[in-house]
């Protein structure tokens, strides 16, 4: 029998927060899901808190930090947010509800989800700013676009096939409405700040359908 390793334990650390929620992560139920003993997952953590600690991490850079690094390797703008997309993805979205229920508990999964959220937004900032927006409205629309995933998150099964398709709908029709705001605000024209009013939300809904869903994160 080949030794599991860090990896291994973690990424079924993941599988049972997904499927049994925070209270599933335990020694015996980790040792029962690998076929290993108490003494290997020894062998490689300290205690169940260590573990813990070192699967939110885990799941930081399999999450986040990967997809990132993905998306560097495109051109600025459009085509880095494609790339980002097809990473996002790949990833298992009922890991990601796991997560904010277990952020709602755990202060350290709270820390993670916190700083996640942070590194997640920022990056969507900046290619909004690479597809023209300012520092401050990029800041705006990926605050709004990161909202939109969080949100589809609790309201769809992302792993059904038909709520999928109703998400992207809709990110597309939202992406349409951000790339509008970016288009007006250089020239308000509806009240303070510049918002988006009604006729520019129907523009940009109307030739939104064809867009790709962003779904991001």
């Amino acid at each position: 029998m080949t030794r599991a390793s860090p990896d291994d334990w973690l990424d079924a650390g993941l599988v049972l927060l997904r499927d049994g929620g925070a209270g599933a992560l335990t020694i015996d139920t980790l040792c029962r899901a690998l076929d290993r003993t108490k003494g290997s997952f020894y062998h490689h953590f300290t205690d169940i808190d260590g573990y813990q600690e070192r699967l939110l991490a885990h799941w930081e850079a399999r999450s986040t930090a990967a997809p990132i690094a993905a998306a560097n390797q495109a051109p600025a703008g459009a085509a880095r947010r494609r790339r980002l997309h097809d990473a996002v993805a790949r990833l298992e979205l009922h890991v990601e509800r796991a997560m904010q229920v277990w952020a709602l508990r755990d202060p350290r999964a709270r820390r993670a989800r916190a700083r996640v959220d942070a590194l997640r937004v920022a990056y969507l900032a900046r290619i909004w700013q690479e597809e023209g927006a300012t520092a401050a409205r990029a800041r705006e629309l990926a605050t709004l676009e990161y909202a939109s995933f969080l949100g589809s998150l609790q309201l769809f099964d992302l792993a059904d096939a038909a709520d999928a398709r109703a998400a992207a709908r809709l990110s597309a029709k939202l992406l349409g409405y951000l790339r509008s705001a970016i288009a007006t605000s250089a020239r308000p024209r509806s009240g303070p700040g510049g918002s988006v009013n009604a006729k520019d939300l129907r523009r940009a809904g109307a030739g939104s359908g064809s867009a790709k869903a962003s779904l991001l994160w």
